[in-house]
């Protein structure tokens, strides 16, 4: 059985590799979200459209669940002024979006 939060932890103590990140530059070009360090193939255009159809109101309360470093959640929530409330299963990912 594997042990998933371990697993989470493990991925998330280690620090990001390069490659991920200069293939996702390659792929989206200027739409690739600077500082965001995603985990997944989110683009520059499709945060800004979170951040439009999530209709946050400035101090609005965002809850990003699986939030890993803070990346899409932490951009939308400064786009827009929200509160982050993030929750992961990996202690290190949120020490990172804490440090974010």
């Amino acid at each position: 059985m594997t042990n998933w939060r371990q697993r989470f932890e493990d991925d998330y103590t280690s620090p990001g590799w390069g490659v991920q990140e200069r293939v996702m530059r390659t792929v989206f070009g200027d739409d690739y979200p600077e500082g965001v360090d995603p985990y997944s193939y989110v683009s520059l255009a499709e945060l800004y459209r979170f951040a439009r159809d999530l209709a946050l109101e400035r101090g609005g309360i965002l809850v990003d669940l699986g939030c890993g470093r803070g990346g899409a959640g932490l951009w939308v929530a400064l786009e827009t002024g929200a509160r982050l409330v993030g929750i992961d299963i990996a202690e290190a990912a949120l020490v990172g979006a804490r440090d974010r």
